[in-house]
């Protein structure tokens, strides 16, 4: 075996895990012979995974033979899944996953005697198999048609072969990207085998030329995207010498020119569409979102509030079109900020201009509101008020005067009645009696608020009455008519006869009577008529007659 691979035996029984096979006969020692090696299949393998070895063939195998790949300078590749046929054949798996490309020596050990065998170069690890690929431009056109081919094949091709699919077959190290020229119509299938050291590639590579005698529409764009707005350059390569175009540029407008200019007014993204015309026939080409026409930013925002008292806590929102992205943001009080959507405090009362700055790679725009931001005292509304009469009766005039704090700048009264006022000190008068609840809302710079105080409009109670006769013989009957002001609920009528001045003789008492009494006097003297009236709201009122009514003796 030479120096294939010194060593190797005693690294495989190291540690004594085994010993040395004797063979007795007959009280003499007899030794196996070393094993030799024929042949490997297969003799090569890639380095990217397992290679099942079918059969390694020699002479000398034992049971516990064991199959490896040696090389100066690299770590050895033992063989995993060794079957040992019987003396003179093995087979194997190899793993060659990442290993280095070039020969290595095969080697065959029996552990038992640590005897080896093998051969210099007998395997081979090659790169990996070359996968065919390429392009072809252009893939459809007009007799003759020059195509370029480009070969994207993988793992290191050194030898192409092309067939052009009309008869034309070109193999060599310089066809790695060739041109080829097709002189008559047709659809030609074309084909790509690539090889490297490792071999040949398993399936061709395929792809499809179409050539015809009708024109071939193409064309290019320049510009094919920038801001609104935006001119664009369309020209015709199309092959097949085009006799006439029309142009759809996918905004509702056409051209009949051959290389027309086009102005795109609004952002957004276009598909163009070219027909062209020979005297074979037409062909279409549509170029989809071919155009991109971006806005320029349109800075905009809102915020969540623009008033009420500080320490003031405001949320901005970006508004802005035209796909801002970056902002930058000035608050008006020294403040800023470049977050997209800023929550920013007011500590200070006052009113803020907020500017936004909205950028992009195409422009930048800014918006500023002025006055945007109010930030004022808390506002709390209050009022007093004064009435025309100290009894508070119908019909009452009221005087309101506001107490409201905060720098409010709007006052909105409503006096409980079905009425409403806008001043800040209003007049109202009352007509009715009743009970009115009367609200103020006050809205300024640091919001809104509201109070709301009750007044109560009583009834005007005044008592009269009248009779008739006042003076007359007994029997005298008189008729008592009540003329009071005001809706008196009871009454209560009085009638007190005097001897003298001073001094009562008899005191009747009409408790509850009737609005218009009736009263006979049969006894001659001066009477005295009293009226006592309340009302609803528990006014009272009295109207008292002295010596009114004035009886006389029976003639």
């Amino acid at each position: 075996m030479g120096d294939l691979a010194p060593g190797i035996a005693p690294n495989l029984r190291a540690g004594g895990l085994v010993m040395r096979q004797r063979i007795v006969r007959i009280g003499e020692l007899v030794e196996n012979p070393a094993p030799t090696f024929e042949s490997i299949t297969p003799a090569k393998g890639p380095n990217d995974g397992q290679v099942f070895i079918s059969a390694l063939t020699g002479t000398g195998f034992q049971p516990d033979a064991v199959v490896l790949l040696n090389r100066t300078g690299y770590a050895n590749i033992v063989a995993t899944n060794i079957t040992v046929v019987n003396q003179t054949f093995i087979n194997c798996t190899l793993n060659l996953t990442g290993r280095a490309i070039g020969d290595w020596n095969v080697v065959i050990v029996n552990l038992a005697d640590g005897k080896a065998g093998g051969r210099h170069n007998a395997f081979t690890i090659t790169p990996l198999l070359p996968v065919p690929g390429f392009t072809a431009n252009p893939v459809r056109g007009t007799a003759p048609l020059m195509v370029q081919f480009s070969d994207h094949s993988a793992n290191n091709p050194t030898l192409w072969s092309w067939d052009f699919g009309d008869g034309s077959v070109v193999t060599g190290s310089n066809q790695q990207n060739p041109v080829h020229t097709y002189n008559e119509p047709g659809v030609y299938t074309v084909y790509l085998t690539v090889f490297n050291s490792a071999g040949e590639s398993l399936t061709p590579a395929t792809g499809v030329i179409t050539v015809v005698l009708t024109p071939v529409a193409n064309f290019t764009a320049e510009p094919v995207s920038g801001t609104a707005p935006l001119l664009v350059q369309f020209t015709d390569i199309s092959d097949g010498s085009p006799t006439r175009w029309f142009w759809r540029f996918g905004d509702g407008t056409t051209s009949r020119e051959k290389n027309p200019y086009h102005l795109y007014e609004k952002p957004g993204l276009y598909t163009v569409v070219l027909t062209v015309y020979n005297r074979f026939g037409s062909d279409t080409t549509i170029r989809k979102d071919i155009i991109e026409v971006r806005p320029v930013p349109v800075a905009s925002f809102t915020a969540n509030r623009t008033s009420g008292t500080s320490p003031l806590s405001v949320k901005f929102t970006d508004t802005s079109s035209g796909s801002p992205t970056s902002w930058f943001w000035k608050f008006g009080d020294s403040g800023s900020s470049m977050q997209q959507n800023p929550v920013y405090v007011f500590e200070n009362t006052g009113t803020y201009s907020v500017q936004l700055t909205a950028s992009n790679g195409d422009g930048t725009s800014t918006e500023t509101k002025h006055g945007y931001i109010v930030v004022g005292d808390i506002m709390r509304a209050d009022f007093d008020f004064t009435t025309s009469n100290p009894e508070n009766t119908a019909p009452l005039t009221v005087a309101f005067m506001d107490r409201s704090s905060g720098r409010p700048d709007t006052y909105t009264w409503r006096f409980g009645d079905g009425f409403m006022g806008t001043g800040r000190n209003p007049i109202h008068t009352y007509t009715r009696p009743g009970t009115y609840d009367i609200t103020l809302t006050i809205r300024g710079p640091s919001g809104i608020d509201s109070i709301t105080k009750t007044i109560e409009v009583k009834s005007l109670l005044r008592a009269d009455f009248v009779g008739e006769p006042t003076t007359g013989s007994a029997p005298l009957t008189v008729t008592f008519s009540d003329i009071s002001i005001g809706t008196a609920v009871t009454r209560n009528w009085i009638i007190i006869e005097y001897a003298e001045p001073q001094v009562p003789v008899s005191i009747v008492l009409i408790e509850n009577g009737p609005k218009n009494l009736v009263y006979t006097f049969n006894t001659p003297g001066t009477y005295e008529v009293w009226l006592e009236i309340e009302g609803e709201s528990g006014a009272y009122s009295s109207k008292e007659r002295p010596d009114y009514i004035h009886v006389l003796p029976f003639p």
